[in-house]
């Protein structure tokens, strides 16, 4: 009785002229909306991702391929590693919780919360695999780089970058295997917050998940913009693991850029990760936006994420993954997705 009457509700709510001609296509939204948790904001943000991924791969004659990675070249293992590691997490705190408190949630309750975080786990895994065949095609599509305007901003204010050679040489290599950390930490971020949020179902955890699908599908389409490769081309960083995995990245972009879409079909699932995109720093978008929701969420996890987001700006630099200009405009990036984050998450919570 509860949902019919507050869809009679919606179905007034949402007699615009927009959606007069296509009553079909204005309920199925308005049931979307509906949908509990902002679900429904999150399968249209990934379901209009894909969409345009497909529409530049028809245009482009870009090939779609199924990932044969066994070592992904940025991480330096499997890309299946990290899902495995968060779908343990995940449950091992969902099933610790439901120990710890056996009469809070009825059965009902908790099928409907698990139902929504195994769906969107499958909206980050299909938004993640667009995600990265637009990264394959970048260079293709848009073959400017921007390099050489980019390191030229690194030279003019090299002080800073030693400041952070400084900082990184002086504190992080106190930390075990410090290479290893910058794509781990990173992941570990990601994993923590979205498990955190789940299992405690914090009032911001749709927030969060909407911020980070958002981060995903629009940090992909900015790589178009402006694309560069990365300060590695002049100068090596600290980071010898880092060196090592952009000396494979930048063998397949040479690769693709001599023999173009053919050898991405060809030889590109086993590069699947592997392309390369510096502008903006979306380690630095993601690392903003997880933690300012972490923030608002007010998690007993803020100093750690915090300490991550200060440990991306470091390492980014000194690794030489990044120039200096693409950290301000990860975080004017993470800035806009955080305030569309908000008022698409206040659509969806006016329907529910």
């Amino acid at each position: 009785m509860e949902r019919s009457a507050r869809v009679e509700r919606l179905d007034a709510a949402w007699q615009a002229p927009g959606f007069a001609g296509f009553p079909a296509a204005g309920g199925a939204l308005r049931r979307l909306l509906a949908l509990p948790e902002s679900l429904g904001v999150a399968i249209i943000v990934v379901g209009l991702f894909c969409l345009t991924v497909l529409a530049i791969a028809f245009v482009y004659g870009a090939p779609l391929s199924y990932p044969r990675e066994r070592i992904s070249l940025a991480l330096g293992y499997s890309a299946v590693l990290p899902v495995v590691v968060a779908v343990i997490l995940y449950v091992t705190l969902r099933l610790g919780r439901a120990l710890i408190f056996r009469r809070g949630e009825g059965l009902g309750r908790i099928f409907q919360m698990v139902g929504t975080d195994i769906t969107l786990m499958g909206l980050f895994l299909l938004a993640t695999y667009f995600h990265f065949s637009l990264k394959t095609w970048v260079q293709l599509i848009n073959p400017n780089l921007y390099d050489a305007s980019y390191m030229a901003v690194d030279r003019a204010f090299y002080p800073v970058i030693e400041l952070f050679n400084w900082i990184r040489s002086s504190y992080f290599t106190a930390v075990p295997n410090t290479d290893a950390w910058y794509q781990a930490a990173f992941l570990l971020m990601f994993i923590c917050g979205f498990c955190s949020l789940a299992v405690t179902r914090n009032p911001v955890y749709s927030r969060f998940c909407v911020g980070v699908l958002l981060t995903i599908c629009l940090g992909a389409l900015s790589y178009l913009v402006a694309p560069a490769l990365g300060p590695f081309l002049y100068e090596q960083g600290l980071n010898a693991r880092a060196t090592e995995a952009q000396a494979g990245m930048l063998w397949a972009h040479e690769q693709v850029m001599r023999e173009g879409m053919s050898w991405i079909a060809e030889a590109g699932p086993s590069y699947f990760t592997g392309g390369l995109a510096a502008m903006p720093s979306l380690h630095m978008t993601h690392a903003l936006v997880m933690s300012w929701f972490m923030i608002r969420a007010r998690s007993l996890l803020i100093p750690f994420f915090l300490l991550i987001c200060f440990w991306v700006v470091i390492e980014s630099v000194v690794s030489r993954w990044h120039y200096l200009i693409d950290l301000p405009v990860g975080a004017l990036l993470a800035v806009f997705i955080i305030w569309l984050t908000n008022r698409l998450c206040a659509l969806s919570d006016r329907t529910t």
